[in-house]
C-alpha cells in the first residue's frame, strides 16, 4: 500500500499492535505516507485516557490529520483532508470542488422534487376532475334509474304493460352490480323488480327477493321508506294465497306501523294500502269485525287527505261494502259501493287511461246492480 490511514481514538492510541504497524510502515514507505483520521479523544492530550495519537504518530513529527469530530472538521471536512493527502490536491481547492458538487447535487434533487410536485399536483387535479365527472355520471345514471323504476313503472302499470319494463329493470340490476350506486337506488330497483315479478306471475321469486332485500336493509334508517314499500308489496301479494294469509297480516301490520309515523300525503296513501291489505287478509281468514275496522280506518285516512278520487279510495270503499255484505248488512253495504262508484267516475275524468279505475268502476256497478250513466254497462 502506498499510504497508511490510522483511525485515531483512545483505543487505538493504547494499542501496542497499532503502534507497531505504524512503526513498520514508516520503515517501508516513509513517515510522509502516514495519514491520521481522528474519530474520538484528543490529540496531544494531557490526560492519557483521552489521548488519540499512538506514540509512533507523535514522533518524530505529527502526520496530516483529518478530524471527524463535531468540534473539529466534521465528517465531510475530515474525509476531505484525507482525500487531499491521498491525491495531493490542495485542501482548499478540493473543498471548493466539493461544495460545487454538493450544490449541483442539491440543484438536481430540487429540480427533480419540483418536477415530482408539479406532476403530483397535475395528477391530483386530474383525479379530482375525474372524480367530479364520475359523481356527475353516477348522479345522471341514478336519475335515469329513478325515472325508469318509479315514473315509468307507474305509467306502464296503469296501462297494463309491465312486461315491457321487466327486462329493462333486469339490465339496470346488472349495471348496478358492476358500478357504484347509492343503496337507496339499489333498493328502489329491487322494489320495482319485486312488483314486476308479482304482477307478471312469479310470486315465489318475488317473495324471496323481497324478503332478501328487507334483510339486507335492516338497521339502515335511510332505507326505511323503501323497506316499508317492500313490506306493502309482500302484504299485497301474500294476501292472495290462502296459505300465506298470516304472513300477509304480519307484513301489512309492520308497514302500517311504519307509515302511521310518516307525515304528509305519501305516508297516508301507503298507510291506506297497508290497511287495505290487512283487511283483505282478515276477510279471507273470516275475522270480519277486524276487517271492517281496518277498512274504516283506511277510509278515515282517505277523507283526511281531502278524498282524492283515485282507485285506492274507490277500492277501499268497495272492500268495506263486501265485508258488510258478508255480515248480512246489505243496506249498509250500499253506501260504500255508491261512494266507490262516484270516486271512479271522478277519477276516470281526470285519468281516462287508467285501467284500474275502469275495473273498479265496473266492479262497483256490478255490486250496485245499476246501469252506468249514459246507458252503457
Amino acid at each position: 500500500s502506498r499510504t497508511l490511514i490510522v483511525l485515531c481514538s483512545p483505543n487505538s492510541a493504547g494499542s501496542p499492535w497499532v503502534n507497531q504497524e505504524i512503526v513498520e510502515f514508516k520503515k517501508i514507505a516513509g513517515a510522509g505516507q502516514v495519514l491520521a483520521l481522528i474519530i474520538a479523544g484528543e490529540p496531544n492530550s494531557t490526560d492519557p485516557t483521552r489521548e488519540c495519537f499512538p506514540p509512533a504518530l507523535r514522533y518524530p513529527m505529527e502526520p496530516l490529520a483529518g478530524d471527524c469530530r463535531k468540534e473539529g472538521d466534521g465528517k465531510e471536512g475530515g474525509f476531505l483532508k484525507i482525500a487531499s493527502g491521498l491525491t495531493g490536491i490542495d485542501f482548499a481547492k478540493l473543498f471548493r470542488r466539493h461544495e460545487r458538487a454538493k450544490k449541483k447535487r442539491l440543484a438536481i434533487v430540487s429540480g427533480m422534487a419540483a418536477v415530482i410536485i408539479v406532476a403530483l399536483s397535475g395528477l391530483t387535479v386530474y383525479a379530482f376532475a375525474k372524480k367530479r365527472q364520475a359523481v356527475k355520471a353516477r348522479e345522471a345514471s341514478d336519475d335515469l334509474v329513478a325515472f325508469m323504476v318509479d315514473d315509468l313503472y307507474e305509467q306502464l302499470r296503469r296501462t297494463g304493460r309491465l312486461n315491457a319494463l321487466g327486462s329493462a329493470v333486469g339490465k339496470i340490476q346488472e349495471h348496478q352490480a358492476d358500478n357504484p350506486t347509492s343503496p337507496v337506488n339499489r333498493l328502489r330497483t329491487g322494489l320495482n323488480q319485486v312488483s314486476i315479478l308479482f304482477e307478471t306471475g312469479h310470486p315465489e321469486e318475488a317473495s324471496d327477493l323481497a324478503e332478501m332485500l328487507i334483510l339486507s336493509a335492516e338497521g339502515n334508517k335511510q332505507l326505511e321508506p323503501l323497506v316499508g314499500q317492500l313490506q306493502l308489496s309482500l302484504a299485497d301479494y301474500l294476501a292472495w294465497n290462502p296459505d300465506d294469509l298470516e304472513d300477509a297480516l304480519k307484513y301489512a301490520g309492520k308497514a302500517a306501523d311504519y307509515f302511521r309515523r310518516q307525515p304528509g300525503k305519501a305516508g297516508a296513501e301507503s298507510l291506506v294500502r297497508a290497511l287495505n291489505y290487512r283487511g283483505d287478509a282478515l276477510m279471507d281468514l273470516g275475522r270480519l269485525d277486524e276487517a271492517v275496522n281496518a277498512f274504516q280506518e283506511a277510509n278515515s285516512e282517505i277523507e283526511e287527505q281531502a278524498g282524492d278520487p283515485n282507485h285506492i279510495g274507490a277500492r277501499t270503499h268497495e272492500r268495506l261494502g263486501e265485508v258488510l255484505e258478508m255480515q248480512v248488512r246489505t243496506e249498509e253495504s250500499h253506501v260504500p259501493y255508491q261512494v266507490s262508484y262516484l270516486r271512479c267516475v271522478k277519477g276516470e275524468q281526470d285519468s281516462p287511461e287508467d285501467l284500474e279505475l275502469r275495473c273498479d268502476k265496473a266492479l262497483a256497478l256490478s255490486k250496485l246492480k245499476a246501469p252506468e250513466e249514459g246507458g252503457s254497462n
